[in-house]
């Protein structure tokens, strides 16, 4: 829009116009403050087409991928609208276990891998999502677990073998 404004001193009138350009509001965000597993780099990368951008680190690309943990924050401008948005990174230690060394059993034996942690779902190779299975079959069984923010996984071999047979005599 064009404003004309005038003014008027003791019968002088002067007066200048101003162009006033509205910009059309737009959304930006960086996203929910966020955990990321061990020393994966996480990639902050906004999409308001037709912004530029300005980081916590004076840099002005179009994404920006933190290698530490803390505050990160963006402007983005566009149409002379700028928007700041913040986000929080921080790390969490990735769950490790261990379903036990490589074993043999006895046949007819059975043997029970059990693991357990907070909030973790659970993937067995037999497709099992318990925390613990059953096993009486020789074979190779790993478990994954996911708690939300870190993967984890191991693997353990089970063999049954047929008790020796032996004799006394009579």
């Amino acid at each position: 829009d064009t404003i004309l404004v005038q003014a008027e001193n003791c019968g002088v009138v002067t007066s200048d116009t101003v162009i006033v350009t509205v910009g059309a509001p737009f959304t930006f965000s960086l996203g929910a403050d966020t955990s990321i597993c061990g020393n994966i780099n996480h990639t902050l990368q906004p999409t308001v087409n037709g912004a530029t951008y300005l980081w916590q680190d004076n840099s002005i690309q179009n994404s920006y991928t933190a290698t530490t943990t803390g505050w990160f924050w963006a402007k983005a401008t566009r149409d002379n609208c700028t928007y700041t948005d913040s986000i929080n990174i921080s790390t969490k230690t990735a769950n490790t276990f261990n379903l036990g060394a490589d074993t043999s059993l006895c046949q007819g034996d059975s043997l029970v891998l059990t693991y357990s942690c907070a909030g973790c779902s659970y993937l067995w190779n037999t497709a099992a999502t318990a925390n613990s299975i059953t096993i009486k079959q020789n074979g190779t069984y790993w478990l994954h677990t996911d708690d939300g923010t870190c993967l984890a996984a191991d693997t353990i071999v089970v063999s049954f073998v047929a008790p020796p047979s032996f004799s006394l005599g009579a």
